[in-house]
């Protein structure tokens, strides 16, 4: 029979090579778990924030395009009433209040414009200010 010899073959140090053992690796896989756990959670929030700037960035829309036909009409009474916008934009109404002599100047006119946001419960305001003469 013949012996196989294999150089450099040393049975100890394979043994002693480190490696991770289980705790190691089920703590570290418990903090990673809670680091993605926080991660998810802020989705939610980042996406509620990018609809209430989405909502925001319409009722400036909105606000302006309305103001621009009080500006036109010139009315000299208030509509105290909520008037909802037309489609897509059924979840915003729109009031405006007329306050006539304005800072006891005649035919000068104050006009406030409230642009509501209804969204699941939660109303936004956004006021728009101008005066016009009639």
């Amino acid at each position: 029979m013949s012996q196989f010899k294999i150089k450099n073959f040393n049975l100890f140090r394979i043994c002693s090579i480190r490696a991770f053992s289980l705790l190691e690796l089920v703590i570290s896989m418990a903090i990673l778990s809670i680091a993605l756990l926080g991660l998810i959670q802020m989705f939610p929030v980042g996406l509620r924030a990018s609809k209430h700037a989405g909502d925001h960035t319409l009722m400036t829309f909105l606000g302006q395009q309305k103001m621009s036909d009080i500006e036109q009409e010139k009315p000299e009474t208030s509509k105290t009433s909520n008037t909802f916008f037309s489609s897509p934009y059924e979840s915003f109404s729109w009031r405006y209040a007329v306050s006539p002599n304005y800072n006891s100047i005649t035919n000068l006119y104050h006009a406030t414009l409230a642009i509501y946001c209804n969204d699941r419960g939660d109303t936004r305001i956004e006021e728009f200010v101008t005066c016009y003469v009639k």
